[in-house]
């Protein structure tokens, strides 16, 4: 287990928020939430800690242990441990074992299930050299696409309406488990046969599922962009159709929802417009929102996202030029700023001009404004 010390004069808004009443001070951490604490030189405190750190620590946690004889709370932490060192069958073990007994942590433990599924099929579809023969310890391709396909059905059934926000404890890791069951679930879908579905969205689901994000949802762009040009009334009508949720899978909606009770309250697979099409590139982007998206940087969401407005236009592209382009003694106008006087600019040019106090208010070709502007 990571020990770090911290310097308080260095950090004194840590006194604060970590409510340090003094020196020493020992916090337990986990997904940055504070699971115990010694103040002081209070041994009954630290004893308490090194109690609840055990189920983290390899030389204290009997790794070979019987699943069974482990407490539901002890097995939950344990087996998030050994989550992150990719143990996904003891992990496994622990985790159906956190659901005995421990209705708080029932949905930590469904979701863990989820993830080790989830892990050991990336594994067994991304590792070159090992296509669908298998994952790890051999497990046989269909057993782990089955074995994911299973836990989302679990989760989605004991825990829908935490999964859409209206659970009691928010989790400061809720966007990533967004994140993850998007993807899990186009892997489900990708290995899972559907007569319903067409052979341009069996494409796009096998390039995601092979990992070739980028070209899967440049495919999936070019299908919206070919039905969407080609129903251009059906796509008008959903445009204007009220605001409602819209389904992109089966089992998307809660059903205790309004929109679930309700038929055809719901935007689903009957709605007019690309309907097929929008729903995957719905999913895809979802899936694919990565950090650097949420910092506001260059990523293949944000890229994507440009495509996507662009994509139904049909004008001609034409460059904007000035009236008159005249430069004095060369770099950017200095005088006029739009009001058509000396510079040569017309007003729509100082419009665009980056960080540029715009002072002409006038409307263009009013009797008061300049005869150039």
């Amino acid at each position: 287990m990571p020990i770090y010390s911290l310097d308080l004069d260095r950090a004194p808004a840590t006194i604060s928020s970590r409510h340090i009443k003094g020196i020493p001070t020992l916090l337990l951490m986990r997904e940055n939430r504070v699971e115990a604490r010694a103040d002081g030189a209070d041994l009954e405190d630290l004893l308490r800690l090194m109690e609840a750190a055990k189920p983290y620590l390899k030389g204290a946690r009997q790794d070979d242990e019987d699943a069974s004889k482990v407490s539901p709370m002890n097995a939950l932490k344990s087996a998030e441990q050994m989550l992150t060192e990719s143990n996904f069958s003891a992990a496994q073990q622990l985790f159906s074992r956190a659901l005995e007994g421990n209705p708080d942590g029932a949905f930590r433990a469904r979701y863990g299930l989820v993830r080790c599924a989830y892990w050991q099929l990336v594994a067994a579809v991304r590792k070159p050299n090992q296509g669908q023969e298998g994952g790890e310890g051999g497990q046989p391709f269909d057993k782990l696409v089955k074995e994911l396909s299973s836990a989302l059905c679990e989760l989605r059934e004991h825990h829908e309406e935490e999964l859409f926000g209206c659970g009691q404890q928010v989790r400061i890791d809720s966007l990533k488990q967004t994140l993850l069951l998007a993807d899990a679930e186009l892997l489900v879908d990708a290995w899972t046969p559907d007569k319903n579905r067409g052979k341009e969205e069996e494409k796009i689901l096998h390039l995601w599922a092979t990992g070739e994000k980028k070209d899967a949802i440049e495919q999936a762009l070019g299908w919206y962009q070919s039905v969407a040009s080609k129903d251009l009334p059906g796509l008008i009508n959903a445009y204007c159709l009220p605001e409602r949720r819209i389904l992109d899978r089966p089992g998307g909606i809660p059903t205790r929802s309004i929109y679930a009770q309700v038929p055809h309250l719901a935007i689903g697979p009957e709605s007019p417009g690309p309907v097929a099409p929008r729903a995957l590139l719905r999913r895809l982007l979802l899936a694919a929102i990565d950090e650097n998206f949420i910092q506001g940087k260059k990523s293949l969401v944000a890229d994507s996202l440009a495509d996507l407005a662009f994509l139904l236009d049909k004008e001609e592209f034409i460059p904007f030029y000035t009236r008159r382009i005249f430069l004095r003694r060369g770099g950017r106008p200095t005088y006029g700023l739009g009001t058509g006087k000396r510079s040569g600019f017309s007003k729509r040019y100082w419009i665009c001009w980056p960080e540029t106090f715009y002072p002409n208010t006038k409307k263009m070709g009013s009797p008061h404004c300049d005869k150039n502007d």
